[in-house]
């Protein structure tokens, strides 16, 4: 952090896999985490620029507990609440979404359902940036979503259609990562 501070860096962080200690039947605890979140923002004031709350909070794998919108709202208002004490602002990337499906495993929330019931579970005055992680996209990276398909680099635009039906007119879309697929190099080979 240090070096980062030095070169001007700005540094995402992204608060992943809780302690058993820190964890309750719902999910990671709001309290410690909002602890936690605080401590870093005000450590570090001059680097960090975002922190991402558990990504792929729409999975059993990324929550830590079977996922439930109501349960993550409640950590984002505690943070967000935390967060208003200090002097410089620190964007909260929500979610970290994994695109699902209407046949999603069991475990997991279809990501465009989890960011609905965020929305009506009160979120949207603490949500300015959703964050979505597409671990696995087909070959044609330019392809939009259909179906039950959504495994491909635009399915942004899905996640954005929830957010402007819920009046997120300026929220934010950010892109943690994708995978370029196995065959995208020997298909695009010249």
């Amino acid at each position: 952090m240090a070096l980062a501070e030095r070169y001007g860096i700005s540094v995402l962080v992204s608060i992943t896999n809780p302690a058993g200690w820190a964890m309750t039947a719902q999910g990671p605890n709001p309290e410690l985490t909002s602890q936690v979140v605080y401590n870093l923002a005000s450590q570090y004031p001059r680097t960090i620029f975002a922190i991402e709350l558990f990504p792929e909070a729409n999975t059993a794998h990324g929550w830590g507990a079977p996922p439930n919108p109501m349960a993550y709202t409640t950590v984002l208002v505690k943070t967000k609440t935390a967060l208003q004490t200090l002097d410089h602002s620190v964007i909260i990337v929500v979610g970290g979404l994994v695109p699902g499906s209407s046949n999603s495993a069991p475990g997991e929330i279809d990501d465009l359902k989890f960011l609905q019931g965020l929305y009506d579970t009160g979120a949207k005055p603490y949500i300015s940036t959703v964050g979505v992680y597409l671990q696995v996209i087909d070959s044609n990276l330019m392809t939009a979503s259909s179906g039950n398909e959504r495994r491909v680099l635009r399915h942004y635009e899905d996640l954005r259609q929830v957010m402007l039906k819920n009046q997120q007119v300026e929220g934010n879309l950010w892109v943690t990562g994708f995978s370029m697929p196995m065959d995208f190099y020997s298909s695009n080979a010249s």
